[in-house]
């Protein structure tokens, strides 16, 4: 059964093939320096993680990957992605799925309108209302705007997999973005209910504080991104970052539930779907994130990250 807190079921729940998803940490400069990233609130009536704060994202439609959709997209930044990715037809999908949850969910667009020009805030909001609607595919509503999708704004941070005892799955690529300046990003009030800039660091310490809600995934990108002073500084760290699959285990930290990091001790005597791997490229130092209470917190062996989150 779920738990309607933390979206995780009670070990033994069937495994189900995870879902292709895309999410996005839109960016911007704090002026006397450091970050903020934009953060919804997922509606109450989510049937998974519901009521938590997450970054704006969501599965891949078949329109994602489609030849029409294609042609709006700017071939040479198709070009990059894919050599980044390492193939041309999942860069694709993924990175439409990115830039349309990012105009879904936060009202921006990830491109620019006819004749390069920055996109329109009507046409955006149009556009937004008919996605939040279902009335057209996203296709459709590019080539209505004569948008032209950016896939180098999108620079690819990390790769998390939903454990295998959960009823939903995703696989989800985490990317970084600039948010545009001339844009004002925003809650749908739809399939979310609040938005926020925070920095990381004030992320981190309301969700210590029980203000806000983070998820595992979200919280372990947050505490990557918070050394960070600057978008260039991500964006850069971005190119260089090493990317490979995590695929966490549901299991135990002591008296409480944990999602174990496939390079955690634990990992490999723990069941589920994985391997454990002690070199794995993305290793940090987390092995863990424990369910404390109402709030998950992230530990290496048992320990207490140094970020306020004990």
């Amino acid at each position: 059964m779920a738990d309607s807190l933390t979206g995780f079921t009670a070990p033994g729940a069937p495994p189900s093939g995870p879902k292709l998803a895309s999410t996005v940490m839109l960016l911007r400069d704090l002026p006397s320096g450091g970050i903020e990233v934009f953060l919804v609130k997922r509606s109450g009536k989510s049937s998974f993680m519901g009521g938590a704060y997450v970054f704006p994202g969501g599965k891949v439609d078949a329109d994602d990957g489609s030849a029409e959709i294609e042609a709006a997209v700017l071939p040479e930044t198709l070009t990059q992605a894919a050599a980044r990715l390492g193939d041309r037809r999942a860069a694709l999908s993924l990175g439409v799925a990115a830039v349309r949850e990012v105009l879904e969910e936060a009202g921006v667009l990830l491109g620019r309108g006819p004749g390069g020009q920055a996109p329109e805030p009507a046409a955006i909001r149009a556009a937004r209302e008919a996605l939040n609607d279902r009335r057209d595919r996203f296709s459709e509503l590019v080539e209505r705007a004569a948008w032209e999708l950016d896939l180098s704004l999108l620079e690819p941070w990390s790769h998390w997999i939903t454990p295998s005892r959960e009823p939903k799955r995703f696989d989800t690529r985490f990317y970084v973005a600039r948010a545009p300046a001339e844009q004002q990003a925003s809650s749908d009030r739809f399939e979310t209910t609040d938005a926020v800039w925070l920095s990381p660091s004030v992320a981190l310490e309301r969700h210590a504080a029980l203000e806000i809600f983070l998820p595992p995934p979200t919280l372990v990108n947050l505490l990557e991104l918070a050394p960070h002073r600057s978008v260039d500084a991500v964006m850069s760290a971005a190119r260089v970052k090493p990317i490979a699959p995590i695929l966490p285990k549901l299991g135990m930290d002591g008296p409480h539930l944990a999602i174990l990091l496939p390079w955690a001790p634990e990992y490999a005597s723990t069941e589920g779907e994985g391997e454990a791997a002690a070199d794995h490229p993305a290793r940090g130092d987390i092995d863990r994130v424990v369910l404390e209470g109402e709030r998950w917190i992230a530990r290496s062996h048992g320990v207490g990250t140094a970020t306020g989150i004990r």
